[in-house]
């Protein structure tokens, strides 16, 4: 009997745990509805432009406080990955380069995280030095934490692979 008392309070003290840990915070975002309200999309729209205006004038203060801690940076077909402190370092020294989405641009909600997609054009230079335009097709994923939205991640990755080559 002492036995199945043992078990019934460790079933209840491990419930009562799950329960407090499911419900410790609501999502940044509303995930009720399938498209974003207005506030959340100009609130991102916000970021994306501060983001902008931080590479653009070498604002190394200002894009650390915009990229979260385990922020990444992938480009699709390369196995070439940066992490916030490499991408901070490519920003004070002017080799990071901002992608504007021209084209296309998406927001969708999944979870507590916005993602921002579309095309973006790409002035690159050949081996001749010539200069060629390339679309590629952007994703930035953007949590809130702490009242502010912070970059996730971003993924680079060309329309047509074979303009690579």
């Amino acid at each position: 009997m002492k036995l199945f008392n043992v078990i019934v309070v460790l079933f209840f003290l491990l419930s009562v745990q799950a329960i407090a840990q499911t419900g410790a915070s609501p999502p940044a975002v509303s995930t009720s509805r399938s498209r974003i309200d207005k506030r959340v999309e100009r609130e991102v729209n916000k970021a994306e432009d501060q983001l902008e205006q931080a590479i653009r004038k070498r604002d190394v203060a200002s894009l650390d406080l915009l990229l979260a801690d385990y922020y990444a940076d992938a480009y699709e077909g390369s196995e070439r990955g940066f992490g916030k402190r490499a991408t901070l370092a490519r920003c004070k020294t002017g080799t990071l380069d901002y992608y504007k989405i021209a084209d296309e641009k998406k927001l969708s909600v999944r979870g507590d995280i916005i993602q921002v997609e579309g095309r973006a054009r790409v002035k690159e230079k050949s081996g001749t030095d010539t200069e060629m335009e390339t679309d590629i097709r952007l994703k930035r994923l953007w949590t809130k934490k702490g009242g502010r939205w912070l970059l996730i991640a971003q993924i680079l990755q060309p329309i047509n692979p074979e303009s690579k080559k």
